[in-house]
């Protein structure tokens, strides 16, 4: 998920189940960097973040895992509506 998204997780219907059962890894979007140290899930696991850049496998949940690399700024919806998602990753400039 996004770290946009991370910020909101909690508001999610059995969002600690969810944790509990899979590891998750957080894309790092733009003006949400803060999202992984400031987010009430990330607060509620936060014994379980795996290293920065790592990969899930190898994480048991619950594990939080922080991917960080270039920042498309452009949003799931925006990508959705352009029809950039279906058929293969579409840069949205």
């Amino acid at each position: 998920m996004g770290s946009d998204s991370l910020q909101t997780f909690h508001r999610w219907r059995n969002w600690e189940t969810l944790a509990r059962r899979i590891p998750i890894a957080v894309i790092m979007r733009p003006g949400a960097t803060l999202a992984p140290l400031s987010a009430k899930a990330a607060q509620r696991f936060a014994g379980e973040k795996g290293p920065r850049g790592a990969a899930t496998r190898g994480y048991h949940p619950p594990a939080l895992v922080i991917l960080d690399a270039r920042r498309n700024p452009a949003s799931a919806t925006e990508i959705r509506a352009r029809g950039l998602g279906r058929h293969g990753c579409g840069v949205v400039e």
